[in-house]
């Protein structure tokens, strides 16, 4: 079946506007992550330094080595703790969103304990799908940022590694609100693409660059508190419509002609 976008688009409105509480509560949830994370970040990221010889810190070198890798090693960890909540939200999201869809809803600890029965298989999928995408994009800039000549297959792979996240970017959607097994849900996103990577660029288009590129934007805004605070509203409003967007465009895509 061909997918207007404009029509998702309606639909996606529709469904925010009739479904105006469950909105607000995953909106703010989103916000209180958004929130969260910026306070546990300005902690982490406090020069906290543990000094168990202080003849290390005589020297400038290891002073500057030592301050640098426990703030890598606090970023790591704030991106992945912020990630997996991201994640298990998005995945109470879009499974509330399918059963409000389907009037099979029944209370939010019930979309929870559904949603956390799913999530090891979402995230496995989801780093399934990413992972090759990363590397190869690793890859690159480690031989680029060593000035040496890429090679063929080091430009190609990249581009492989895309289409590869194109192909199955509604996996993690498929295995999150069927019954299907992990295995299932790969063969069957990827079977339901066939002759129709260019309807899953458009879709991948918009929730990955449009609505990203957006909420960069209001995030280069925040100058100030109160500007942050409305900022941080809005773009957990657009997390919530994204969700939305993807289940419609998701129930769209998957139906045959």
């Amino acid at each position: 079946m061909l997918v207007n976008f404009t029509q998702l688009f309606q639909d996606s409105w529709n469904f925010i506007r009739n479904q105006k509480q469950f909105v607000l509560v995953l909106t703010g949830a989103f916000f209180f992550l958004s929130i969260s994370m910026s306070l546990i970040n300005s902690i982490l990221l406090a020069p906290m330094p543990i000094v168990t010889d202080m003849e290390q810190f005589k020297d400038p070198a290891f002073t500057e080595q030592f301050l640098q890798a426990q703030g890598t090693k606090q970023n790591i960890f704030a991106f992945v703790l912020h990630q997996l909540i991201f994640s298990y939200l998005t995945c109470w999201g879009i499974l509330s969103v399918h059963h409000i869809s389907q009037r099979t809803y029944h209370s939010l600890t019930q979309m929870l304990a559904l949603a956390f029965r799913r999530f090891p298989g979402v995230i496995a999928l989801s780093i399934l799908i990413t992972l090759p995408l990363f590397l190869s994009l690793a890859n690159l800039i480690t031989t680029m940022t060593m000035q040496t000549s890429p090679s063929f297959f080091s430009i190609l792979v990249p581009f492989f590694a895309i289409f590869i996240f194109i192909r199955l970017c509604l996996a993690p959607v498929s295995y999150l609100i069927t019954e299907q097994r992990l295995s299932e849900s790969v063969s069957f996103i990827w079977q339901t693409g066939i002759k129709r990577t260019m309807t899953l660029v458009i879709y991948c288009l918009i929730v990955y660059i449009v609505f990203q590129s957006i909420g960069q934007r209001l995030i280069s805004l925040a100058s100030n508190i109160p500007i942050a605070v409305i900022t941080n509203l809005i773009i957990a409003f657009i997390s919530s419509f994204t969700l939305v967007f993807t289940y419609r465009f998701y129930t769209m895509f998957i139906q045959k002609d």
